[in-house]
């Protein structure tokens, strides 16, 4: 007797000669949509770390207090602004003294304990040791510090969560505008996964019990300043329009205050998993490849503010953030081991030319220095580029601020892009001789003392060289010229080389005091410098990629046979096997 279930799929035969049916299976043939795959592979990325830090944090001491003070202020906060600041006629000034006290009690935990945690919940696994366990897991150490900074992001949507209703009750009551409070919530976003970055940071720079009690007590210090900061800058947002989004130059700020928060938590958040990783990984490639990122969104935000009317001074203020930015990068990547592990010489590529090109993001001093000093002058190539084509990048500008009209730009005249040459290329000359000199030091010390010095040491060295002699020359100047008390320059205060460089960006700068002539000086002993640099870490560059053990192919192929499920087990192979009919 033959019988059949209601629930069976439905079966449609090919012919009457086939063996083999067709199997509707609706749910075996379901399509997944692009978003489930995404989620589902995020949630296996990030899940083994998260859980953990979510469940720590949520129990801990500092969350519930946190959490309920931060009620409690709203609450006293909303009855106390209400009733002092109720008007008598409208209320056009209720808004604006509600939205600033929300915007201090909002900046305490995203400024203050947030930060501070992240920088505890990392310095924990160090003190406990319990960091070895986790690095030695599956996990890869980006997945680590991805895991902690959503940690804290989580805490910082539930502090938005209670303040947001708040928030937008201040919208009601007038005097207050969208942008107002875009702005606002922006800067605190942005800069509370800033300063959580830099906890994290700071916490994997001090792993020892010692450095790690100095590091709080100036981390707290420093978000404390921070905080009085932003109650002081939180006034004009919340009580001058001025800086409503209306305005380009607010726009242009907060874009690149933005693109500055953005990339430097990337720069740090690489460097921190760089730190945190087994010596024998490539620790630098992530890092660089950041650095290319942070000077991107530079020179993006340069772009926009040429359109505006800003002058020589302004320019030069910019070379000044891109030379310390690629003296510090520099300074660090000097400072590394010159010793490859053979799993990071096994990467390198094959032929010499790309080579000679990939090899830079490899770890290295020389790399490092070759590395930093390209991208200093092509960035600062990019930058005069943009100073004198700038009609041909922005033809007219949008003038929709106070104090500027609309209309054409005005361009900088050619004496005036003279002068912005002269400085930039003072200051570049005076970045290249301290990475050259850096560089040839840590050179010699390793070689004498067979000891790394590290990046953290380097830096710290670098910037103290570089203030020591800013410090000489100023001294100097003021007690063997005369004039010193008219500002003069001289040449004792060529070591100083943010005065030299003012000096040489101001009109008619190299005819003065002998300045051309020591600026020429200046160049040749950079260029001197960097050649015997280049020339010694040439042979980083023609470094052979290691061969691969056979053992290590073994295991390689072995870990790609595992990944792969048996046959005849998956889903799909289950599902789709025909069913046969059930007769009795």
């Amino acid at each position: 007797m033959t019988h059949s279930s209601s629930i069976e799929p439905n079966v449609e035969l090919q012919d009457a000669g086939s063996e083999k049916p067709q199997i509707d299976l609706r749910i075996a043939n379901e399509k997944t949509d692009w978003l489930d795959r995404v989620t589902d592979q995020a949630s296996e990325w990030l899940s083994p770390i998260l859980v953990k830090e979510v469940r720590q944090t949520l129990k801990s001491y500092q969350f519930a207090w946190t959490f309920f003070l931060l009620l409690v202020a709203v609450v006293l906060w909303t009855l106390i602004g209400w009733t002092a600041n109720q008007p008598v006629d409208d209320y056009n000034e209720i808004g604006p003294p509600l939205l600033l006290g929300f915007y201090w009690i909002l900046g305490f935990p995203l400024g203050i304990v947030i930060p501070f945690a992240a920088y505890r919940s990392l310095a924990r696994e160090f003190d406990d040791g319990t960091i070895q366990l986790i690095s030695i897991s599956t996990m890869r150490s980006w997945q680590i510090v991805i895991g902690k900074l959503v940690s804290s992001a989580l805490q910082m949507l539930i502090y938005l969560a209670i303040l947001a209703p708040c928030i937008s009750f201040t919208y009601l009551l007038r005097g207050i505008s969208i942008s107002q409070i875009t702005s606002g919530l922006v800067i605190c976003i942005v800069g509370c996964c800033l300063l959580s970055s830099l906890g994290l940071f700071l916490a994997a720079v001090a792993r020892s019990r010692f450095f790690s009690v100095g590091i709080s007590i100036l981390l707290v210090i420093g978000l404390a300043i921070l905080y009085c900061t932003w109650c002081g800058f939180s006034i004009n947002i919340a009580i001058y329009p001025s800086f409503s989004g209306d305005y380009l130059v607010w726009q242009l700020l907060m874009f690149g205050w933005v693109g500055f928060a953005v990339s430097t938590s990337l720069l740090l958040l690489s460097v921190t998993s760089s730190l945190i990783s087994f010596e024998s990984d490539n620790r630098s490639t992530l890092p660089k490849c950041m650095m290319l990122v942070q000077q991107t969104v530079f020179l993006a935000w340069c772009l926009c503010m040429i359109s505006l009317d800003i002058d020589v001074d302004i320019l030069i203020g910019l070379v000044f953030i891109l030379s310390h930015f690629w003296m510090i990068m520099g300074f660090a990547m000097v400072g590394e081991s010159p010793k490859l592990s053979e799993r990071v010489q096994r990467s390198l590529p094959k032929s010499i030319g790309m080579r000679s090109l990939f090899s830079l993001f490899v770890p290295g001093p020389g790399r490092g220095l070759i590395y930093s000093v390209t991208n200093l002058w092509a960035s600062g190539a990019i930058l005069m580029m943009m100073v004198i084509f700038g009609e041909m990048f922005l033809p007219e500008a949008d003038r929709g601020m106070q104090g500027v009209t609309s209309g054409q730009a005005n361009l900088m005249s050619l004496n005036e892009i003279y002068r912005c040459c002269d400085g930039t290329w003072v200051a570049f000359f005076y970045v290249t001789l301290f990475i050259s000199l850096m560089y040839l030091f840590m050179q010699f010390v390793s070689k004498k003392t067979r000891w790394n010095w590290g990046p953290i040491a380097s830096v710290l060295l670098g910037l103290t060289i570089v203030a020591l002699a800013t410090t000489v020359s100023l001294v100097l100047h003021y007690n063997l010229v005369p004039s010193s008390r008219h500002r003069d320059f001289s040449l004792f205060q060529y070591g100083n080389w943010y005065w030299a460089t003012w000096e040489a960006s101001e009109p008619g700068g190299f005819s003065g005091a002998g300045l051309g002539l020591a600026t020429a000086f200046l160049a040749c002993v950079a260029m001197l410098l960097i050649a015997t640099a280049i020339i010694m870490a040439s042979k980083e560059l023609l470094t052979k990629p290691g061969a691969l053990p056979a053992r290590v192919a073994v295991d390689d192929q072995q870990i790609e046979q595992s990944k792969k499920p048996p046959v005849g087990e998956t889903i799909d192979d289950i599902f789709n096997e025909p069913r046969p009919d059930d007769t009795t």
